[in-house]
């Protein structure tokens, strides 16, 4: 507990990381498997950037892309100023799931984010529930 009485949030994970182009980070691989965290899961972060005054802190809510990207919006990036090339401490508080959020219509979302897609006949078309349909 802290000093206010809060509880202290201790993150699921925590390690450094280069910071790409357009401010993108990768999530590693071994804490995607370990978490079974996949492309489309969204992943609230802790960002640390140290400096010589001191380590600059922000919080957000990324999207895992392809490869296990992320991105630090650049607002944040502007404000902690971080540039490509840095290095980042990433801290991961919680993982969210389009299909604890959503249920079933989460698998609709994650094919559309891995590009599936299927050939139909017409009677198929009659009878297949489309995304405006949702």
């Amino acid at each position: 507990m802290s000093q206010e009485g809060k509880e202290i949030i201790e993150p699921l994970a925590k390690y450094p990381t280069k910071v790409m182009i357009q401010g993108r980070i990768t999530l590693i691989s071994t804490i995607r498997e370990y978490y079974h965290i996949n492309l489309g899961d969204f992943i609230e972060v802790i960002i640390r950037k140290h400096t010589p005054e001191g380590t600059l802190r922000g919080h957000f809510l990324a999207r895992v892309y392809d490869k296990g990207y992320m991105t630090i919006p650049k607002g944040l990036r502007d404000e902690l100023r971080i540039q490509k090339g840095d290095f980042v401490e990433v801290l991961i508080i919680d993982v969210l799931r389009p299909e604890d959020l959503l249920g079933e219509k989460a698998k609709l979302l994650r094919g559309v984010l891995r590009g599936k897609y299927e050939i139909l006949t017409p009677e198929q078309e009659s009878t297949t529930r489309l995304l405006t349909n949702i």
